[in-house]
């Protein structure tokens, strides 16, 4: 998941929060066509509480360039397996795998 900085200081400063952010990551993953439905927006939901809990760090990585959340299939192998557990498993999963790094310089 890459974030311009727009988007970035938008979920930092809390200009776009809960059902938007929700709705905003449950279209993302319904447009990549992996999960759609009950499950992105379970996903979404989860991802937008997520980010609030790591407004914080978002703000420490970002340089001013926006931040990507580089993921592997490993970490989504995690999130997927804590869907069976429900939301809460989700966000302590995303929590624990999930982390911005900042965006790379651009020429």
């Amino acid at each position: 998941m890459i974030m311009n900085e727009d988007l970035t200081q938008a979920i930092a400063t809390g200009a776009i929060s809960g059902p938007p952010l929700a709705s905003l990551v449950a279209a993302a993953l319904a447009a990549t066509s992996v999960v759609t439905g009950t499950v992105a927006a379970l996903l979404g939901t989860a991802f937008a509480a997520a980010l609030a809990f790591k407004i914080v760090q978002i703000k420490l990585t970002d340089q001013e360039k926006g931040v990507h959340w580089p993921i592997s299939w490993l970490q989504w192998l995690a999130v997927a397996v804590a869907i069976l557990g429900g939301f809460a498993t989700i966000l302590i999963a995303i929590l624990a795998f999930f982390h911005p790094v900042p965006n790379p310089d651009t020429p």
